[in-house]
């Protein structure tokens, strides 16, 4: 519920910038862009792959878990 008001109230701030540009692409000032194509430019999923294996990522993991343990047992 929390999400989906949160999602709503950037949509609706989105909405509000992308119509104060509006008479500034009416003129020719600016591109005319659509609002859909102005939400999706400045809402991009933060998404970054990796080429390593499950098991590499496994690797480094237990490596940092290791690492962990020790320091906290002294």
């Amino acid at each position: 519920m929390l999400i989906e008001a949160a999602k709503k109230e950037s949509e609706d701030s989105l909405w509000e910038r992308w119509v104060r540009l509006c008479p500034y692409m009416e003129i020719g000032q600016m591109k005319f862009i659509s609002f859909d194509d102005y939400k999706k430019a400045l809402i991009k999923p933060i998404v970054k792959l990796s080429e390593k294996t499950s098991e590499e990522i496994v690797e480094e993991m237990m490596a940092v878990a290791t690492a962990y343990e020790s320091q906290r047992s002294g």
